[in-house]
């Protein structure tokens, strides 16, 4: 369904993956996405130095299966898919997780509310296993990146896995509006909003209204390949 139009051009579409649909269905939906996804960040200094090795095809099949184990562990009810549409044309897509705010599901997200201390059913916490690295992977680099003690989240938050916008459409206004879409949610509940960002993206962040806090996860020899947690405050 379109939850939010951001321009005459694009829309943004929230995506509803039921974990219990037929995984058929929900690897037709996400292909397009992993596919996306690796292009977008193929040219990036961290995907060559990790996965500058790995076949095209096992690298969506990683994707995948993350989105799937992702979706799983959570019963879909603490994941928000959305995705940036140009008529039938995908622009870009963002995966939020939400920790410690109960949604309702008549949508539009509105009716966000912060977990309370007495709240009936508490969410648990999410406990991902990380997925097994596809073959060419810079094994030693993926663990210093990936697999490092995760910096503090204070309370109930909004947290973005993962922003993508199709590099022929990286000044369209599409990942704007699907940061914009995680944080108008976030605002709602008057909860944080966090992510990590490689250098390149930091600049996009800040606009957004994110700063950065805590120690970098870094790899590499000199440290050279950072993400940076950050983390955005709610509006008024």
């Amino acid at each position: 369904m379109t939850v939010t139009p951001s321009s005459p051009t694009i829309t943004l579409e929230r995506v509803v993956l039921s974990p219990d649909a037929d995984l058929a269905v929900i690897e037709s939906e996400l292909l397009p996405w992993a596919q996306l996804q690796r292009r977008a960040f193929y040219p990036s200094q961290i995907h060559q130095r990790i996965f500058g090795k790995v076949k095209h095809e096992d690298m969506d099949n990683r994707f995948l299966e993350r989105m799937k184990e992702l979706l799983l562990e959570q019963k879909g009810a603490q994941v928000r898919f959305v995705k940036a549409m140009r008529g039938q044309e995908l622009l870009g897509f963002a995966m939020w997780s939400v920790r410690g705010v109960v949604l309702d599901h008549g949508e539009g997200e509105s009716g966000l509310r912060t977990m309370g201390k007495n709240e009936d059913k508490p969410i648990m916490p999410f406990k991902r296993k990380v997925a097994p690295y596809p073959p060419g992977t810079n094994v030693e680099l993926a663990k210093q990146m990936f697999e490092g003690e995760p910096a503090p989240k204070e309370g109930p938050h909004w947290y973005l896995n993962i922003l993508v916008t199709d590099p022929q459409f990286q000044r369209s206004g599409a990942g704007t509006a699907l940061l914009a879409w995680g944080t108008r949610q976030a605002d709602h509940a008057r909860v944080r909003t966090y992510l990590k960002a490689t250098v390149e993206g930091m600049s996009v962040y800040k606009r957004g209204g994110f700063t950065p806090y805590g120690e970098p996860d870094k790899a590499g020899n000199d440290g050279e390949l950072v993400l940076q947690p950050m983390v955005r405050q709610p509006l008024a």
